[in-house]
């Protein structure tokens, strides 16, 4: 049951990476006065530059690389720093989420 519902949360985080090249962009200057972004490459260049690696990490299966680590430390280590990165990408969701409705 688990593994099944790691998957759909690993769909949903890829359907959100999709999407994300897609959406405008709300960009606050220097003036502090907000402007949004609907340029495709800009919308692109905005997000490979903001979230994307924390993005392309919480898709990492977890779960699964913990099967294939079990009997090494360090790839252990490893496995335990990705697990924060895939809560920091549900809590981006859920905001992100927040603002839209």
């Amino acid at each position: 049951v688990w593994f099944f519902l790691d998957r759909c949360i690993d769909l949903v985080f890829a359907s959100d990476m999709v999407l994300q090249f897609f959406l405008a962009v709300e960009v606050v200057g220097r003036n502090r006065v907000s402007v949004w972004v609907w340029q495709p490459k800009m919308i692109a260049w905005i997000y490979v530059k903001g979230w994307f690696l924390v993005d392309v990490v919480s898709l990492v299966p977890v779960d699964l690389l913990t099967i294939g680590a079990a009997h090494d430390v360090d790839e252990l280590k490893l496995v335990r720093v990705l697990r924060p990165l895939r809560l920091l990408k549900l809590v981006r969701v859920f905001r992100s989420n927040a603002k839209v409705n």
